[in-house]
């Protein structure tokens, strides 16, 4: 099944929806006031991270079960491998950084903090590894990809302003 966001009404609120592969079994999740948006997948397939006005909050596949998980403007939730943790992005201690917590939404924590004038962010944890990759850009400028190992450690780029880094 896909998880994505529509404003299928065209009125400027934004909902979570699923499909199957197959085009079938088209199902609105969400039809609150909010803007909903940003769907993730669980490793297991049975519940759903997604943005709802800048918060991360959590539901079951079939849309029931909301809960909010964060109160402070964040983005880009990612599941961890065994589905007991959220990575995301969130300037909430001053530069944009990358944070964890768990799916209820407690031992919210720092993760990788950034010197300043550097900006963590869109961060998606490899479901095969306990790694993290996400974008770094210094003074608004120069995306470029780091991996970090789940625990913090381990910390490398991936691209150099755009290109990869090493000879392959």
């Amino acid at each position: 099944r896909l998880a994505f966001q529509s404003d299928r009404a065209e009125q400027g609120n934004w909902d979570i929806w699923v499909i199957n592969w197959d085009r079938s079994g088209l199902t609105r999740l969400t039809s609150s006031q909010e803007t909903d948006q940003d769907p993730v997948w669980s490793p297991d397939g049975t519940r759903i991270a997604f943005l709802r006005n800048g918060s991360i909050h959590v539901m079951n596949a079939d849309g029931s079960g909301v809960t909010r998980v964060s109160n402070a403007y964040d983005s880009h939730p990612g599941w961890s491998p065994d589905g007991t943790r959220i990575v995301f992005a969130s300037d909430r201690a001053g530069d944009k950084n990358l944070w964890l917590c768990t799916t209820d939404g407690s031992n919210q924590q720092l993760f990788l903090g950034t010197p300043a004038g550097v900006a963590d962010g869109e961060p998606d944890w490899c479901w095969a590894t306990d790694r993290i990759v996400f974008s770094r850009s210094v003074n608004g400028e120069r995306h470029v990809l780091w991996l970090v190992q789940g625990d913090g450690t381990g910390l490398v780029p991936l691209t150099d302003g755009g290109l990869a880094v090493g000879s392959g």
